[in-house]
């Protein structure tokens, strides 16, 4: 990974790249309705559509925290692709430990599926902040 880059300002102006990777924050509770995430959703519903069948995978929360589930939103040979970090148990209690562990999957996945076309930035706001 060659770096992270804070964004500053309006996470969806990353969704209008031609590539990106991007994570944030969600909570194990199969609620995604505020915040970031709620941001990154109005923008594509696939994101939240994924994001409940995923979490619908699971029979407790506490068995998806820590998790990492990339979203592949892109239509083109480049990825576009957002991270749902598992990083709250519930709604906005963000675990440092959690949000450790997601980023390293992110991480990993990043490494492993950019080339040399597409520069391996994973973009973050503040998990946990909310707006």
């Amino acid at each position: 990974m060659q770096h992270f880059e804070f964004i500053e300002g309006n996470v969806l102006e990353i969704m209008d790249r031609p590539y990106y990777f991007l994570a944030h924050g969600v909570n194990c509770i199969n609620r995604m309705g505020s915040g970031v995430a709620r941001v990154i959703y109005e923008k594509n519903f696939e994101v939240k559509r994924e994001y409940h069948e995923y979490c619908e995978q699971f029979h407790s929360p506490r068995e998806i925290l820590g998790h990492c589930q990339p979203v592949n939103l892109s239509k083109t040979p480049y990825p576009q692709i957002v991270f749902n970090c598992f990083s709250q148990l519930t709604i906005g209690d963000a675990d440092h430990e959690s949000i450790v562990k997601s980023l390293s999957m992110a991480c990993a996945f990043v490494e492993s599926s950019a080339d040399h076309d597409v520069e391996a930035v994973l973009h973050l706001p503040l998990i946990g902040y909310a707006l």
